[in-house]
């Protein structure tokens, strides 16, 4: 997966276009910035019936692309329990060098896509 780096207020998105499966790029965050945003935007969001992703993080410089070397820094983000609005939001507090979204469970009626933004 390619690794995009990120600058302080600028929107990165995790996916080219939206999806229902797989591993996002991966974003190389700079060790100043501390709070952590993420735009999770469902389409459409009403028919979603299943999927859960996780926001997971790496400190391994060498090797940021060794997927096995990432862990979760939230829980599991259900996209059809409680999401009526299409985008939620998720703030995250921490000091993270490399951040990536795996889905743990295929989005099944719909697509989804991710945006950080930190500072």
């Amino acid at each position: 997966m390619p690794i995009k780096s990120a600058t302080r207020g600028t929107k990165l998105q995790f996916f080219a276009e939206p999806v229902d499966t797989g591993e996002s790029i991966i974003i190389a965050i700079p060790n100043s910035f501390k709070h952590h945003t993420f735009y999770i935007q469902t389409y459409p969001a009403a028919n979603i019936t299943a999927g859960k992703i996780v926001i997971e993080s790496t400190d391994l410089v060498a090797s940021p692309t060794d997927f096995n070397d990432f862990g979760p820094i939230t829980n599991e983000i259900t996209l059809t329990t409680g999401i009526t609005a299409t985008m939620v939001i998720v703030t995250v507090e921490g000091v993270y060098l490399f951040i990536r979204i795996r889905v743990s469970e295929n989005v099944v009626g719909g697509t989804f896509n991710v945006s950080y933004v930190g500072s």
